[in-house]
């Protein structure tokens, strides 16, 4: 076990036969140029598989796995290695390598890979619609989300399969969904139409790696679970092997243990697949055929797995006892803590470490008690190679704010392994928090390499691109983040003020609709008034076209918030600013609407009582008194026969203010700065008062 070890992490303690492993990393890694020239290209193809069988006993992702996983898939998949492969053979190449890269999050090679794989086996695969019933209740049919699946030529797999089709008697039994409503699969309106053409199991294979890329590269939500679902169903339609029915009964398991209907299936599901892997009616061959092209996990991921649902279900005690069972530690300590026996999850590693110390051992102790000279002892103890001891001495220093402590800790881990993208996102997150704005972006870009739907991660990228005055950069970060996570209201709040910096101004306005769709009455007053600054003095964007192109999208917005917040007197202001600039704003329909939204602003600026008793409200009032003011008196000019009406309104307003600031003057002994603004405000009305008494005994006297 121990030569087996890789970049200190360990193999599973209750791996059967590590020597055949071992044996095979002897033969077709260490000896593998020894052999003749002519087996060079199966032996390169064994040795990925070697590796790959050895990653998985792993407990973590090993970054000198992959650097030696890698070279060795580029050269399998070269033209000369594949030049005697048929297609199907060079399919199953690809799909594994597929799996792999998935695992390695190297994304864009392994979609290249299926697409690779696909056109190999000369597959049309399409998602589509097409009307049915998913209820039991259902009186009408909507369409339904399924995979249509054809050929672009002739059927490679009629022609040459590599496989017999299995008995079904020998696989996994597909337990039925029991649910008082829902169907246990779709119901399609023509019922005699095939979902899809009958399938080979290495074509099924395909499917199920593409599943796969969705599930990994796709944002947790339900519209990529019924992606993924169309897939499985598509499979589960007409088993073909051992190996693409276990894979497919767990791929759904796992996305139904997430729906409240299908939850209690998706645990006896996972219950039947644990327990057929003792059941020996079906022959090893069998079991074998495409293995390694479906990626099966080992049994105890399995019953890791359906512990963990257990866990989710609040059935902690049954969950322990499979942890402890398969001696996964760290489950048990969690399943302990859980439980409110924390002594005895010390106690219970402290009887492992008498038996046999590993670094990880420690790091658990480390945990329970934070107690960092637990995480020393497993970095000594590793010869200073466990990316795990770092890794938890990093968090220690992280939960107690020791944010400059930190730093190195996670450093060393992710020297170590490079692959640890949560240690990436913390160590970056620290550096926010000390200041260290270029590791902090540093780290926040490997996170999203490693793990592009994290949408924290691009969020917190683009904050350290804004400290760094990098805003063009944050922009697109945050447009990543949103294509993650679209309801997140703080992420939009973001988008709204980067957007504003960087001049994009049509963005301004989607991310202000948004806003308003996940919080109801949303207003930001200072964005608003940068933006309609912005379209009235004509400014360019960041694309230099004139913002007032956007004035009809921005009256429509503001249209929105009025309809909603009646009681803003800025906003009515902006409304009216907006409406009476440019050319249409001189037409006599936009005049009349700008005093009217200017009445409305005045309303709301002096609607509380009291208002003249604070200072910032006595300077918005005067503000919006001068600007209705200003109206009055420019309308009196456009419509004559209405002008003693309008000014008399306007000398009305003007006398209620100022008396009520003169009153508030007497009776308070303003400080100096207060009665020094003050008494500006009176001045400035009172001309005004003045202007509008003349204007209106001239008026008169027409």
């Amino acid at each position: 076990m121990t030569l087996l070890s890789v970049d200190a992490e360990p193999m599973y303690e209750l791996l059967q036969y590590p020597e055949y492993l071992l044996f095979a990393r002897v033969v077709f890694i260490d000896s593998c140029l020894d052999l003749h020239t002519e087996h060079i290209q199966l032996c390169n193809w064994w040795a990925v598989r070697c590796l790959w069988v050895h990653q998985q006993v792993l407990d973590e992702r090993s970054a000198t796995l992959s650097k030696q996983l890698m070279p060795l898939i580029e050269r399998g998949l070269s033209r000369d290695a594949l030049q005697n492969s048929d297609n199907q053979r060079q399919a199953a190449l690809y799909i594994e390598a597929g799996y792999i890269c998935l695992y390695y999050f190297q994304y864009d090679q392994a979609r290249q890979n299926l697409t690779t794989a696909t056109n190999l086996l000369g597959l049309d695969i399409k998602l589509t619609g097409m009307p049915g019933k998913r209820t039991k209740f259902q009186t009408f049919d909507v369409s339904q989300l399924i995979l249509k699946v054809g050929y672009t030529g002739t059927s490679i797999a009629e022609e040459n399969k590599l496989y017999p089709e299995l008995d079904s008697k020998l696989l996994p039994r597909d337990v039925c969904l029991e649910d008082d409503t829902l169907l246990n699969q779709l119901q399609l309106t023509d019922g005699t139409q095939s979902l899809v053409t009958i399938l080979s199991g290495l074509e099924h294979a395909l499917l199920l790696a593409l599943c796969v890329q969705v599930q990994k590269t796709s944002p947790v939500d339900n519209l990529a679970s019924e992606e993924i679902g169309a897939y499985i169903s598509c499979v589960l339609s007409s088993p073909k092997c051992w190996a693409t029915h276990m894979m497919a009964l767990l791929l759904r398991s796992q996305i139904e243990s997430n729906s409240r209907r299908k939850v209690e299936r998706s645990m006896l599901q996972m219950q039947m697949l644990t327990d057929f892997y003792s059941e020996t009616a079906c022959p090893v061959s069998d079991r074998l055929r495409l293995f390694h092209a479906v990626c099966l996990p080992p049994r105890w991921a399995i019953e890791k797995e359906l512990a963990d649902l257990l866990v989710k279900l609040g059935v902690v005690s049954s969950a322990l006892e499979t942890y402890t069972r398969w001696q996964l530690w760290n489950e048990v300590i969690t399943c302990l803590q859980m439980l409110g026996r924390r002594e005895h999850a010390e106690k219970v590693v402290r009887e492992q470490l008498a038996i046999h110390e590993t670094p990880s051992l420690w790091c658990i102790l480390g945990d329970i008690t934070r107690d960092k000279q637990y995480y020393d002892k497993a970095w000594e103890l590793s010869g200073h190679k466990s990316a795990r001891a770092q890794r938890s001495l990093g968090y220690l220093y992280l939960a107690l704010k020791e944010y400059k402590e930190c730093l190195p800790c996670f450093q060393r881990s992710v020297e170590i392994n490079p692959l640890q993208s949560s240690v990436w996102f913390s160590l970056g997150c620290a550096g926010l928090f000390s200041g260290e704005l270029e590791l902090a972006a540093h780290s926040f870009r490997k996170c999203v390499g490693l793990d592009p739907e994290n949408f924290e991660a691009w969020n917190n990228l683009s904050s350290a691109y804004i400290k760094l005055k990098q805003k063009s950069r944050a922009h697109k970060t945050l447009q990543e983040s949103l294509r993650l996570n679209y309801e997140n209201w703080k992420v939009w709040e973001n988008y709204l003020v980067v957007s504003t910096d960087c001049g994009e101004f049509d963005e301004v306005l989607v991310a202000f609709h948004r806003l308003m769709d996940l919080k109801e009455k949303y207003v930001d007053i200072e964005i608003l008034q940068i933006l309609i600054g912005a379209i009235v003095d004509g400014v360019l964007d960041s694309q230099g076209e004139p913002a007032s192109k956007l004035k009809p999208k921005a009256l429509q917005l503001l249209g929105r918030i009025v309809s909603q917040v009646t009681n803003s007197a800025d906003v009515w202001s902006l409304y009216a600013k907006l409406t009476g600039s440019g050319e249409e704003g001189s037409l006599a329909d936009s005049r009349e609407k700008v005093l009217n939204y200017l009445q409305k602003a005045h309303r709301c600026a002096t609607v509380n009582s009291g208002w003249e008793k604070d200072s910032s409200s006595r300077s918005q009032v005067c503000k919006f008194t001068n600007q209705l003011v200003s109206a009055y008196t420019e309308h009196s000019n456009l419509k004559p026969q209405q002008s003693v009406q309008l000014l008399s309104s306007a000398k009305l307003i003007l006398k209620s203010i100022i008396s009520r600031l003169q009153l508030q003057q007497q009776q308070q002994c303003l400080s100096t700065e207060s009665n020094g603004e003050n008494l500006s405000c009176l001045s400035s009305l009172e001309e005004q008062l003045l202007v509008v008494s003349t204007r209106l005994e001239q008026v008169r006297n027409l």
